[in-house]
């Protein structure tokens, strides 16, 4: 075996190692940001139910004190308008559907009472 082919098979080798060792790097971080991209889809799931959770509540809430008072304000129609849109876009539904036609057959001011 002649120097030429000695250093032929040991740059052959090298080469071969270099580009093993490379593919493991780069079979690991596709890995890690798999991992990561999972992880940030889970945290955004979790935000995105937090949030309708909370405009669950809100809605809920400006409901049940609108039928406690007896009367549904101009103002409060525009909060719950607003909020009520952007419930609906990111997915909302259920009983807040139900309860936006109810709001709506409120009077926009206090009732006047007998003897006032």
């Amino acid at each position: 075996m002649t120097t030429g082919e000695i250093i032929s098979i040991v740059v052959s080798g090298v080469v071969t190692l270099i580009t093993g060792i490379l593919l493991f790097i780069l079979k690991s971080y596709i890995g890690d940001l798999k991992k990561y991209r999972r992880k940030r889809e889970s945290e955004e799931k979790a935000k995105d139910e937090l949030l309708l959770g909370l405009a669950r509540c809100s809605l809920l809430e400006n409901y049940y004190k609108c039928e406690k008072q007896g009367y549904y304000a101009l103002k409060e129609r525009e909060v719950y308008g607003s909020l009520f849109s952007a419930y609906k876009e990111c997915g909302g539904n259920g009983v807040i559907d139900q309860l936006a036609p109810k709001l709506q057959t409120l009077p926009t001011s206090k009732p006047e009472r007998p003897g006032q």
